[in-house]
């Protein structure tokens, strides 16, 4: 069953709200977590967290670069250079 264009759009709009949040992540986490551990370096537990969580964070966001961002229609896996397209690059369907 093919989806309609809304039910497309509405997809879209939710995978980019990830990716999103990714982009904003990386931003934000990823230097706050590289300050933490140089400051906290010394400690095991804590560098141990901070490794951990940095190792978890890596994890979702490969998930949602390779399992998310997709086009809704075809399901082909956007480029990483493609921030927010207005149409898919393979399948030609319009995604905004």
């Amino acid at each position: 069953m093919r989806k309609t264009e809304e039910e497309i759009k509405r997809s879209y709009a939710k995978r980019r709200t990830w990716i999103n949040v990714v982009w904003l992540l990386n931003f934000t986490l990823l230097p706050l977590l590289g300050v933490l551990y140089l400051l906290f370096r010394e400690t095991e537990v804590l560098s141990k967290v901070i490794m951990v969580s940095l190792g978890a964070y890596c994890a979702f966001a490969i998930f949602v670069m390779w399992v998310i961002w997709r086009c809704p229609s075809c399901h082909m896996v956007f480029s990483r250079y493609v921030f927010d397209p207005k149409e898919c690059p393979y399948c030609g369907v319009r995604l905004r």
